[in-house]
């Protein structure tokens, strides 16, 4: 099965057209789009070619990014899979795909599994992932950069916009157990919230009293 994965990338890699890349523009709009006056038709400045959407929409300028709105329309529209992702991502001749304009950041072949994993839990999902996108966060209101050991950051990061415990504890505190004010002390927020993926209670490794935080005092 991973070989006919990786066969299969190899397959997109020669059927798309070189030219993104001597461009420095890896993704391919103009597959399906015509031009990107074709898809903004009203209140927005026209442009004739889809490398120019940068020039405004950088990481690091006041246009709002276009990671958010590109990827709800498109998942929504096509599915979060695969295929999507290399639609629209062209991969380079290892098969890797990148994440944004002009950068360094990329995904390789052996790693689409578990960035579609992320996605679908961000996009549909009872995962927090998904209350974040329904908050309006988006991937790099969290994360910076890729980094599979990005782990050890995650509760500043959390506290960022969540503030410290005592702040966090205030808003459980009609819960019948307040599962953030613990004499365990300051634990880390990963020790029972993983943003992809499903709670996990850590007070129960010695406790084995199966809590329901969600129970609240009457």
């Amino acid at each position: 099965m991973k070989i006919n994965s990786i066969f299969l990338v190899l397959i997109l890699v020669f059927t798309i057209s070189s030219v993104v890349y001597a461009e420095g523009f890896p993704f391919n709009c103009s597959e399906c789009h015509e031009s990107p006056s074709e898809i903004f038709k009203d209140g927005h400045a026209k442009i004739g070619n889809f490398d120019k959407c940068f020039d405004c929409h950088e990481p690091s300028s006041n246009a709002k990014t276009l990671g958010e709105r590109v990827h709800k329309i498109h998942f929504s529209d096509m599915g979060v899979n695969k295929e999507t992702c290399t639609s629209c991502h062209a991969p380079d001749s290892e098969g890797n795909i990148y994440v944004v304009h002009d950068s360094e950041i990329y995904f390789g072949p052996d790693e689409m599994d578990g960035l579609v994993q992320k996605f679908q839990t961000w996009m549909d999902s009872e995962e927090l992932a998904d209350s974040h996108n329904k908050a309006g966060v988006y991937c790099n209101s969290c994360h910076e950069r890729y980094d599979p050991d990005d782990v050890d950051n995650m509760s500043k990061k959390c506290k960022g916009c969540h503030g410290e415990f005592k702040d966090v504890a205030s808003f459980t505190a009609d819960f019948e157990r307040n599962p953030h004010k613990s004499h365990f002390g300051k634990l880390s927020c990963v020790k029972c919230h993983n943003v992809h993926e499903s709670f996990k209670d850590y007070c129960d490794k010695c406790h084995h009293t199966n809590m329901k935080w969600t129970k609240r005092l009457k």
